[in-house]
Protein backbone atom coordinates (compact mmCIF):
# COMPACT_ATOMS: atom_id res chain seq x y z
CA UNK A 1 0.00 0.00 0.00
CA UNK A 2 1.09 3.43 -0.76
CA UNK A 3 2.44 5.46 2.22
CA UNK A 4 -0.06 8.34 1.72
CA UNK A 5 -2.94 6.13 1.61
CA UNK A 6 -1.40 3.80 4.48
CA UNK A 7 -0.94 7.33 6.59
CA UNK A 8 -4.86 7.88 6.90
CA UNK A 9 -5.87 4.52 8.70
CA UNK A 10 -6.57 4.72 12.27
CA UNK A 11 -3.77 4.23 14.68
CA UNK A 12 -5.69 1.11 16.23
CA UNK A 13 -4.37 -1.07 13.51
CA UNK A 14 -0.63 -1.21 14.78
CA UNK A 15 -1.82 -1.76 18.11
CA UNK A 16 -0.16 -3.94 20.20
CA UNK A 17 -3.29 -4.89 22.19
CA UNK A 18 -4.90 -8.73 21.26
CA UNK A 19 -8.43 -7.86 20.19
CA UNK A 20 -10.64 -10.38 19.37
CA UNK A 21 -12.68 -10.60 15.83
CA UNK A 22 -16.48 -9.93 15.09
CA UNK A 23 -17.10 -11.86 11.82
CA UNK A 24 -19.82 -11.44 9.80
CA UNK A 25 -21.34 -13.26 7.42
CA UNK A 26 -19.57 -14.09 4.06
CA UNK A 27 -16.20 -15.26 3.03
CA UNK A 28 -14.40 -12.13 2.88
CA UNK A 29 -15.13 -11.40 6.37
CA UNK A 30 -13.78 -14.96 7.00
CA UNK A 31 -10.73 -15.23 4.84
CA UNK A 32 -9.97 -11.66 6.60
CA UNK A 33 -10.80 -13.07 9.94
CA UNK A 34 -7.86 -16.12 9.30
CA UNK A 35 -5.50 -14.07 8.18
CA UNK A 36 -5.75 -11.72 11.23
CA UNK A 37 -5.61 -14.54 13.41
CA UNK A 38 -2.66 -15.80 11.78
CA UNK A 39 -0.51 -12.32 11.28
CA UNK A 40 -1.89 -10.59 14.55
CA UNK A 41 -3.18 -13.17 16.85
CA UNK A 42 -6.78 -12.22 16.86
CA UNK A 43 -9.21 -15.37 17.53
CA UNK A 44 -12.71 -15.04 16.53
CA UNK A 45 -14.88 -14.24 19.90
CA UNK A 46 -18.33 -12.93 18.26
CA UNK A 47 -20.20 -13.14 14.94
CA UNK A 48 -22.85 -10.52 13.41
CA UNK A 49 -25.32 -11.32 10.59
CA UNK A 50 -26.96 -7.88 10.55
CA UNK A 51 -29.95 -9.38 12.63
CA UNK A 52 -28.16 -11.03 15.43
CA UNK A 53 -24.95 -10.28 17.34
CA UNK A 54 -23.33 -13.48 19.38
CA UNK A 55 -20.29 -14.38 21.65
CA UNK A 56 -18.57 -17.10 22.73
CA UNK A 57 -18.44 -16.01 26.34
CA UNK A 58 -15.34 -13.49 25.23
CA UNK A 59 -15.77 -10.19 26.97
CA UNK A 60 -12.72 -8.78 24.96
CA UNK A 61 -12.28 -5.50 22.97
CA UNK A 62 -13.49 -6.67 19.41
CA UNK A 63 -12.61 -5.58 15.87
CA UNK A 64 -15.94 -6.45 13.55
CA UNK A 65 -14.44 -7.10 9.71
CA UNK A 66 -16.26 -6.38 6.95
CA UNK A 67 -19.50 -4.58 8.54
CA UNK A 68 -19.18 -0.98 8.26
CA UNK A 69 -20.28 -0.05 11.79
CA UNK A 70 -21.65 3.33 12.30
CA UNK A 71 -18.75 3.47 15.89
CA UNK A 72 -16.60 1.56 16.82
CA UNK A 73 -13.06 -0.36 15.10
CA UNK A 74 -14.22 -2.22 11.84
CA UNK A 75 -12.20 -2.80 8.88
CA UNK A 76 -14.72 -2.86 5.66
CA UNK A 77 -14.91 -1.54 2.15
CA UNK A 78 -18.33 -0.82 1.45
CA UNK A 79 -19.16 2.88 0.41
CA UNK A 80 -21.17 4.05 3.79
CA UNK A 81 -20.93 7.72 3.50
CA UNK A 82 -24.30 8.69 2.26
CA UNK A 83 -23.46 12.34 2.22
CA UNK A 84 -20.03 13.56 1.50
CA UNK A 85 -20.66 16.08 4.60
CA UNK A 86 -21.85 13.57 7.01
CA UNK A 87 -18.85 12.18 9.25
CA UNK A 88 -18.10 8.76 8.94
CA UNK A 89 -16.61 6.63 11.66
CA UNK A 90 -13.16 7.33 12.42
CA UNK A 91 -12.06 4.21 13.93
CA UNK A 92 -13.45 2.47 10.56
CA UNK A 93 -10.43 1.31 8.44
CA UNK A 94 -12.11 1.49 4.64
CA UNK A 95 -10.36 3.27 2.18
CA UNK A 96 -13.90 4.62 1.03
CA UNK A 97 -14.37 6.36 4.03
CA UNK A 98 -10.42 7.37 4.60
CA UNK A 99 -11.23 8.44 0.76
CA UNK A 100 -14.24 10.16 1.66
CA UNK A 101 -16.10 8.28 -0.94
CA UNK A 102 -20.01 8.76 -0.64
CA UNK A 103 -23.03 8.02 -2.81
CA UNK A 104 -22.15 11.52 -4.63
CA UNK A 105 -18.82 10.13 -5.70
CA UNK A 106 -19.97 6.14 -6.05
CA UNK A 107 -18.38 5.62 -9.02
CA UNK A 108 -15.41 6.30 -7.80
CA UNK A 109 -15.46 4.11 -5.25
CA UNK A 110 -12.84 1.19 -4.10
CA UNK A 111 -15.26 -1.50 -5.43
CA UNK A 112 -12.64 -4.56 -4.03
CA UNK A 113 -12.56 -6.53 -0.62
CA UNK A 114 -11.83 -5.81 2.94
CA UNK A 115 -9.66 -9.14 2.63
CA UNK A 116 -7.50 -7.12 0.05
CA UNK A 117 -7.24 -4.01 1.98
CA UNK A 118 -5.88 -6.33 4.79
CA UNK A 119 -3.01 -8.00 3.36
CA UNK A 120 -2.22 -4.52 1.52
CA UNK A 121 -1.74 -2.69 4.60
CA UNK A 122 0.44 -5.85 6.46
CA UNK A 123 2.22 -6.19 3.45
CA UNK A 124 0.98 -9.72 3.24
CA UNK A 125 2.46 -11.91 -0.06
CA UNK A 126 0.27 -12.75 -2.35
CA UNK A 127 -0.08 -16.24 -3.66
CA UNK A 128 1.86 -17.49 -6.84
CA UNK A 129 -1.01 -19.83 -8.01
CA UNK A 130 -3.00 -18.14 -10.84
CA UNK A 131 -6.43 -19.82 -9.06
CA UNK A 132 -5.41 -18.44 -5.76
CA UNK A 133 -4.75 -14.96 -7.42
CA UNK A 134 -8.21 -15.46 -9.11
CA UNK A 135 -10.52 -16.52 -6.24
CA UNK A 136 -8.53 -13.47 -4.22
CA UNK A 137 -10.44 -10.97 -7.36
CA UNK A 138 -13.77 -13.30 -7.07
CA UNK A 139 -14.05 -12.48 -3.46
CA UNK A 140 -16.61 -9.73 -3.18
CA UNK A 141 -16.79 -9.95 -7.15
CA UNK A 142 -13.33 -7.38 -6.91
CA UNK A 143 -13.02 -8.35 -10.14
CA UNK A 144 -16.40 -6.60 -11.25
CA UNK A 145 -15.24 -3.47 -11.78
CA UNK A 146 -12.18 -3.65 -14.14
CA UNK A 147 -14.76 -4.98 -16.76
CA UNK A 148 -16.97 -1.97 -16.25
CA UNK A 149 -16.78 1.38 -18.32
CA UNK A 150 -17.95 3.42 -15.75
CA UNK A 151 -15.21 1.62 -12.82
CA UNK A 152 -12.60 0.31 -14.91
CA UNK A 153 -10.06 3.02 -14.05
CA UNK A 154 -11.04 3.43 -10.65
CA UNK A 155 -10.76 -0.08 -10.24
CA UNK A 156 -6.97 0.03 -11.57
CA UNK A 157 -6.24 3.15 -9.46
CA UNK A 158 -7.28 1.69 -6.51
CA UNK A 159 -5.29 -1.44 -7.10
CA UNK A 160 -2.27 0.72 -8.03
CA UNK A 161 -2.78 2.34 -4.29
CA UNK A 162 -2.73 -0.95 -2.60
CA UNK A 163 0.46 -2.18 -4.91
CA UNK A 164 -1.47 -5.46 -5.56
CA UNK A 165 0.50 -5.31 -9.23
CA UNK A 166 0.16 -8.93 -9.57
CA UNK A 167 -3.77 -8.96 -9.39
CA UNK A 168 -3.88 -6.40 -12.15
CA UNK A 169 -1.83 -8.70 -14.40
CA UNK A 170 -4.49 -11.50 -13.46
CA UNK A 171 -7.60 -9.18 -14.79
CA UNK A 172 -6.05 -8.70 -17.64
CA UNK A 173 -5.79 -11.92 -18.47
CA UNK A 174 -8.78 -13.25 -17.89
CA UNK A 175 -12.44 -12.73 -19.09
CA UNK A 176 -15.28 -12.07 -16.82
CA UNK A 177 -16.38 -14.92 -17.36
CA UNK A 178 -13.64 -17.20 -15.48
CA UNK A 179 -14.03 -15.12 -12.54
CA UNK A 180 -18.28 -16.33 -12.37
CA UNK A 181 -16.40 -20.15 -12.76
CA UNK A 182 -14.48 -18.92 -9.70
CA UNK A 183 -17.22 -18.33 -7.60
CA UNK A 184 -19.39 -20.93 -8.38
CA UNK A 185 -16.52 -23.58 -7.84
CA UNK A 186 -16.13 -22.61 -4.32
CA UNK A 187 -19.52 -21.45 -3.68
CA UNK A 188 -18.14 -18.48 -2.42
CA UNK A 189 -21.61 -16.76 -2.94
CA UNK A 190 -22.82 -18.94 0.37
CA UNK A 191 -23.45 -17.10 3.45
CA UNK A 192 -21.95 -17.99 7.06
CA UNK A 193 -24.64 -18.67 9.32
CA UNK A 194 -25.69 -19.93 12.91
CA UNK A 195 -27.12 -23.22 13.95
CA UNK A 196 -27.74 -23.95 17.69
CA UNK A 197 -24.79 -22.18 18.50
CA UNK A 198 -22.52 -23.38 15.94
CA UNK A 199 -20.83 -21.48 13.19
CA UNK A 200 -21.45 -23.21 9.70
CA UNK A 201 -21.56 -22.57 6.11
CA UNK A 202 -21.68 -24.15 2.42
CA UNK A 203 -19.39 -22.83 0.87
CA UNK A 204 -16.19 -25.12 -0.07
CA UNK A 205 -13.73 -24.11 2.58
CA UNK A 206 -11.79 -27.76 2.47
CA UNK A 207 -11.47 -27.00 -1.41
CA UNK A 208 -10.30 -23.53 -0.40
CA UNK A 209 -7.59 -24.84 2.28
CA UNK A 210 -5.38 -25.90 -0.61
CA UNK A 211 -5.02 -22.31 -2.54
CA UNK A 212 -4.59 -20.48 1.02
CA UNK A 213 -2.17 -23.51 2.95
CA UNK A 214 -0.63 -20.74 5.42
CA UNK A 215 -4.19 -20.48 7.15
CA UNK A 216 -6.62 -22.37 8.75
CA UNK A 217 -9.72 -22.03 7.47
CA UNK A 218 -12.28 -24.48 8.88
CA UNK A 219 -14.61 -22.57 10.98
CA UNK A 220 -14.22 -21.63 14.95
CA UNK A 221 -15.79 -24.96 16.95
CA UNK A 222 -17.05 -22.52 19.83
CA UNK A 223 -20.50 -22.15 21.32
CA UNK A 224 -21.82 -18.98 20.79
CA UNK A 225 -24.91 -17.21 22.45
CA UNK A 226 -27.37 -14.83 21.57
CA UNK A 227 -26.59 -11.63 23.02
CA UNK A 228 -28.79 -8.96 20.89
CA UNK A 229 -31.29 -8.89 18.38
CA UNK A 230 -31.16 -5.95 15.62
CA UNK A 231 -33.38 -4.69 12.31
CA UNK A 232 -31.94 -5.03 9.45
CA UNK A 233 -33.70 -3.10 6.94
CA UNK A 234 -33.20 -2.28 2.87
CA UNK A 235 -34.08 1.78 1.57
CA UNK A 236 -34.62 2.97 -2.14
CA UNK A 237 -32.63 6.15 -2.30
CA UNK A 238 -34.64 8.95 -4.17
CA UNK A 239 -32.78 10.70 -6.89
CA UNK A 240 -31.90 14.38 -6.25
CA UNK A 241 -32.70 14.36 -2.36
CA UNK A 242 -29.95 14.77 0.32
CA UNK A 243 -29.90 11.88 2.77
CA UNK A 244 -27.31 11.53 5.66
CA UNK A 245 -27.11 8.82 8.61
CA UNK A 246 -29.29 11.43 10.64
CA UNK A 247 -32.35 11.84 8.52
CA UNK A 248 -32.46 7.80 7.43
CA UNK A 249 -32.18 6.27 11.28
CA UNK A 250 -30.87 8.05 14.32
CA UNK A 251 -29.85 4.58 15.90
CA UNK A 252 -28.09 2.85 13.20
CA UNK A 253 -25.72 0.09 13.72
CA UNK A 254 -23.84 -0.28 10.60
CA UNK A 255 -24.37 0.89 6.85
CA UNK A 256 -23.98 -0.08 3.53
CA UNK A 257 -24.36 1.75 0.49
CA UNK A 258 -25.21 -1.13 -1.95
CA UNK A 259 -25.96 0.66 -5.16
CA UNK A 260 -26.04 4.58 -5.65
CA UNK A 261 -29.64 4.42 -4.68
CA UNK A 262 -29.62 1.67 -2.36
CA UNK A 263 -28.65 1.41 0.98
CA UNK A 264 -28.68 -1.40 3.28
CA UNK A 265 -28.40 -0.99 7.22
CA UNK A 266 -28.98 -2.17 10.47
CA UNK A 267 -30.94 -0.78 13.85
CA UNK A 268 -31.22 -1.03 17.37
Amino acid sequence: MIAELKERFPSWVLDDYQYSTCLSDDIDSWLSCAVLKTIRGYEVDYFYDFNNFYSNGSDNKAICIDADMAIGRCWSNHCAILNHDDEYNQESANINNLLKISRNTYMQKFAGSTLLQIMSYYDVPLPKNEEALMLLLAIDCSFKGFYNNDFKKYNIKHLESLELWDLIEVLKNHEKQDFYSIIKKYRTYEKIHMVDGKLTTKIDLAAIQPQFFEYDLSLPKDTFVLKKLYNSKMKNLHKGYTYSKYNLDKNIISLAITSKNHVRYTTA
